[in-house]
């Protein structure tokens, strides 16, 4: 992939960030890649200075507001390959709240409202709705049980209503 550079809003001919991850700065004649660092987070941070204020923001952040349209529904910005270091823009999309959940669910390793039952060697899928269990199902896979759980959602209307704490309250 070829490097594109452009300019960060709000530190335009200042600072540029490109679609594979890097910022650098413009001042003093010189173009200089900046040092990230990781967050406490795991997420890579640089400083930029304007006015004589510093601001720390994400460098996935910076890339995405910079290289990908944005939907006002999707606040987020997920990693694809899970990797927090990896902040090429082919491995950055904008999510939502609820999908940024399911994301970090299936991150650690399962998805929300999915549970492995060792006794048959089956993914079960439930959901907590209104503090009230729904079982829907037992499914071959993780993913077969999570898509149940996706699907129920979308065919209740209850997307918007995910609190993410696996529970749905209306």
């Amino acid at each position: 992939m070829t490097e594109i550079w452009k300019d960060i809003e709000g530190y335009e001919g200042v600072y540029q960030v490109s679609n594979l991850g890097r910022v650098k700065s413009l001042r003093f004649k010189k173009e200089k890649i900046l040092k990230a660092w990781n967050n406490s987070h795991g997420y890579l941070q640089v400083k930029l200075f304007k006015h004589g204020s510093r601001k720390m923001p994400k460098v996935h952040r910076l890339v995405a507001e910079t290289f990908l349209n944005h939907d006002a529904n999707r606040t987020h910005i997920n990693h694809i390959d899970n990797d927090k270091s990896n902040n090429r823009i082919d491995n950055l999309e904008w999510v939502n709240q609820r999908e940024n959940n399911c994301y970090q669910h299936i991150n650690r390793g399962m998805p929300a409202g999915v549970t492995y039952l060792k006794e048959n060697k089956k993914y079960m899928a439930k959901i907590n709705l209104n503090g009230k269990q729904i079982y829907l199902g037992s499914f071959i896979s993780p993913e077969d049980a999570h898509n149940a759980r996706l699907n129920f959602e979308l065919n209740n209307n209850l997307i918007n209503k995910y609190n993410g704490k696996n529970e749905v309250s209306i």
